[in-house]
């Protein structure tokens, strides 16, 4: 039996089908609602959304509208234009929303807690008359509908699709909290000048209970093959400024995010580090099956500033590249800092030398290797020391710090060593904090770091904690003070990228030029097997071809394993890690796809996260 019901609201009707039989009626289960705009103007929208509840649906016709405030969502419901395609174009909001004194213009703000579904799709959000582009927030903002010590689990059933970010003056989408989800079958125009992100995925708050920052993101493992990210899968993304990062998606605050079939034009994805800024850095990315198409800007550039990476299986073409798709950066090392400031060797935060030999003894204090006072120039870019003695290059690698110069956060500035002679020391800049320099008198010290917190390769540590007092401050909850995290290594891999047509270019791979960040250590470039042994990288192949011997940390994709891909019969691939010599261990399957949320199809791979390594 059916049962039909029609609700009237004056300026809109609500048309609810519930489930039939009279026990669904007993037991209150009944289908939602499906709630009609009257028109695609934001006083009309906003109507039938304050006439919505969970799980409603909000329909809104085809048509244009001027939009100059922000539309608030704070409800698990549906809000679904007339598009089909991202660029159907029907219904089409105009961003003509003020700045606000947050610095933000959102067109949609929505909040979502745990056990609500948020969707947003079949919109057109275009540029309006506003020339000035916000400092924050995005088009779409979409944050924790629970806060502090109210948030115990994620809201995992966050979508956004087949909407159109058509040249806006801002980012498109920004989520910031503690979500899993996707965003699939959208496209992004970006304008032709000017500097506009896609969007940014944000997990300040991730575990819950008083987690700010993204502390507790890194307190966790990194959940590699499972639902715990924000995927983005099946857009499209034009980049039409002659800027590199324009078109990026960034990430920060412990952000975790799988960008995965993807078709990209002159950009990539990219995060922010745990540097400048008092938050820390993205956590964990998987990078593949997209297609990178590079026409007015150089292949290369792309940072990953903190956390772990897989990124394999992508499709590049560019008319110039640099030496290769991703730079793994440690910005704390050369100029710039955080609340606890640069990575001198001589910073509680980081793992340092404490022997003067590359060994790091618990309780410890970090060893001073020499220091001294400059005797060259003003506003040196380098460091000298007349008389010092030193052997070519015996300083590369360690760190030197100028006593005397701080930066706009009121900490001393610091830099890895490049090169030096008898009396010249030269050093690195990343171009984005404070250089370090000289003036005649000014003290120096030399030490060591050997792994600085949050670096590339690096994962799960201790939970540290957010003191929100004055200017702020951490501590780290195992020894109540400032200390290195004990964070697990978690190396980055890097195998099966195509550069123009070739499969494993040696431009397809991953680098670093920080002394910190090693290769076959914390990061592995595709090497094929030796033989029967695999010494260095990531090699690829049937299961049966895997080497019988191997060095821990290398790791073997083997092709003819893991059925994950549901657009096709057959394996599609799964990534073994050597775990201790000749023993490899299980180690990745990708997620499913296209992603249940897509596909409608119940979750997989849940819980089948990958195992902490030590």
């Amino acid at each position: 039996m059916s049962v039909l019901f029609l609700r009237n609201s004056g300026r809109f009707a609500v048309l609810a089908t519930f489930a039939t039989g009279m026990l669904l009626v007993l037991l209150g289960q009944v289908d939602a609602a499906i709630i009609e705009a009257k028109s695609v103007s934001l006083p009309d929208v906003r109507s039938a959304i304050a006439s919505a509840h969970d799980g409603d649906t909000v329909t809104v016709p085809a048509g244009t509208a001027s939009w100059n405030s922000t539309l608030a969502i704070a409800k698990g419901i549906s809000l679904v234009g007339a598009n089909v395609k991202a660029t159907d174009d029907l219904t089409v909001f105009f961003d003509d929303v003020a700045i606000s004194g947050r610095g933000t213009a959102e067109i949609i703000q929505a909040s979502a807690k745990a056990g609500q579904s948020l969707r947003v799709s079949g919109i057109t959000f275009r540029a309006g008359s506003r020339a000035t582009k916000p400092t924050s927030g995005a088009a779409i903002h979409i944050k924790d509908g629970a806060i502090g010590s109210a948030l115990k689990a994620p809201c995992d059933s966050l979508r956004v699709d087949h909407c159109h970010f058509d040249r806006l003056n801002q980012q498109g989408i920004r989520v910031d909290g503690w979500f899993y989800g996707v965003i699939d079958h959208c496209q992004w125009d970006t304008p032709e000048s000017g500097n506009i992100f896609i969007g940014t995925i944000s997990h300040p708050n991730w575990g819950g209970g008083s987690n700010v920052q993204g502390n507790g993101s890194w307190a966790d493992p990194n959940y590699f093959g499972t639902e715990k990210f924000v995927f983005l899968e099946d857009n499209i993304i034009n980049n039409n400024a002659r800027v590199v990062t324009s078109g990026t998606l960034d990430a920060e605050r412990g952000a975790r995010y799988v960008f995965r079939h993807n078709t990209v034009k002159n950009t990539q994805p990219v995060t922010h580090g745990t540097e400048s800024g008092g938050y820390r850095g993205a956590r964990a990315e998987e990078v593949y099956n997209n297609t990178f198409n590079y026409t007015t800007l150089k292949l290369g550039g792309h940072l990953l500033r903190s956390g772990t990476l897989l990124i394999w299986g992508n499709t590049y073409t560019a008319t110039s590249t640099a030496n290769h798709i991703r730079k793994l950066t440690v910005y704390r090392e050369d100029g710039s800092s955080w609340k606890g400031g640069g990575a001198s060797g001589n910073n509680a935060w980081d793992l340092n030398d404490t022997e003067g030999d590359g060994r790091n003894v618990s309780g410890h204090s970090p060893h001073l290797y020499s220091s001294g006072t400059h005797t060259g120039a003003a506003n040196s870019t380098f460091l000298q020391v007349s008389g010092a003695g030193w052997t070519k290059d015996q300083w590369v690698g360690y760190s030197v710090t100028n006593l005397n110069q701080r930066n706009p956060q009121g900490f001393q500035v610091c830099s890895y060593v490049t090169s030096n002679t008898s009396d010249t020391m030269f050093f690195a800049y990343n171009g984005t904090g404070k250089q370090l320099k000289f003036n005649s008198g000014d003290k120096f010290e030399i030490y060591r770091c050997l792994i600085a917190l949050d670096q590339p390769g690096r994962g799960k540590g201790d939970l540290l904690k957010w003191v929100a007092q004055g200017s702020g401050s951490y501590y780290n909850t195992a020894t109540g003070g400032p200390a290195w995290p004990h964070q697990a290594l978690e190396p980055i891999y890097c195998w099966n990228n195509s550069v123009n047509s070739t499969l494993n270019s040696p431009i397809g791979t991953v680098f670093s030029p920080y002394p910190t960040v090693r290769e076959n250590r914390d990061y592995y470039n595709y090497a094929a097997p030796v033989g029967d042994v695999q010494t260095i990288g990531v090699g690829s192949g049937k299961l049966a071809d895997r080497p019988a011997r191997c060095t821990p940390g290398v790791a073997y994709w083997a092709t003819d394993q893991g059925e994950w891909d549901s657009t096709h019969d057959g394996p599609d691939g799964q990534l073994y890690v050597c775990t201790a010599p000749d023993t490899w261990s299980f180690y990745y399957k990708p997620y499913t796809y296209p992603h249940p949320l897509v596909s409608g199809s119940p979750h997989s791979n849940k819980g089948d996260g990958t195992p902490t390594r030590h």
